[in-house]
């Protein structure tokens, strides 16, 4: 399997979420420790600058500049049950079954 270096720019088409999901979460499990939770959001995107009475609730982690609104993104977030919590390299032959790198014309820019 390909070792991606941090730099490494792709956009990952997921045909089959929920399969995705399971083999990532029992991935996981099985390296690491039970989990919390495992849910998916959709990115919102706006600015993140705004005044502090201003909040509406949405967490950092799923704000994205509207500059990449034609991404349609969503986030996987799972919560492990014990922290902290540290990287972790998953290899999950499976998802290739799931998911395929867009073409570099495909991604929206």
């Amino acid at each position: 399997m390909q070792e991606w270096e941090a730099t490494y720019d792709a956009c990952v088409v997921i045909h089959r979420p929920d399969d995705f999901l399971r083999l990532i979460e029992n991935a996981l499990e099985a390296q690491l420790h039970p989990l919390r939770s495992v849910e998916v959001f959709p990115i919102t995107y706006r600015k993140r600058d705004y005044q502090y009475d201003q909040h509406d609730g949405i967490d950092p982690a799923l704000i994205k500049d509207p500059f990449f609104a034609s991404q349609n993104e969503a986030r996987f977030v799972f919560d492990p049950m014990e922290r902290p919590i540290e990287a972790i390299h998953l290899h999950v032959r499976e998802l290739v079954e799931c998911c395929r790198i867009s073409q570099n014309e495909e991604i929206p820019r």
